[in-house]
């Protein structure tokens, strides 16, 4: 018994710091990648209010719409049609 604990206890340390380097890692990406794009969008702003550049909004607002409709959080949308399918496959490939 005094065994196992020891053995759980490495797990469990192991997994807890992996689990968080997994996910501290992401985070830190996409804050970046958050604070570029705003970057980026406010240096378009300050260009277009100086009339180097100018923007067209409607088009830039639909751009937008299409690429948040096309983006991964769209990939995770799945349908019941989808999950009855997949069921129906892995028993197939189980019981067969």
């Amino acid at each position: 018994m005094s065994e196992v604990f020891p053995q759980l206890g490495y797990q469990l340390g192991i997994g807890g710091v992996g689990g968080s380097i997994v996910g501290y890692a992401p985070k830190k990406l996409s804050k970046l990648m958050a604070i570029i794009v705003g970057l980026a969008l406010i240096g378009l702003v300050y260009l277009n209010v100086k009339g180097v550049i100018s923007i067209n909004y409607d088009a830039l607002w639909k751009c937008s719409v299409q690429c948040y409709e096309r983006s991964w959080l769209s990939l995770f949308m799945v349908r019941k049609r989808d999950i009855a399918f997949a069921l129906l496959e892995a028993s197939q490939s189980v019981f067969c």
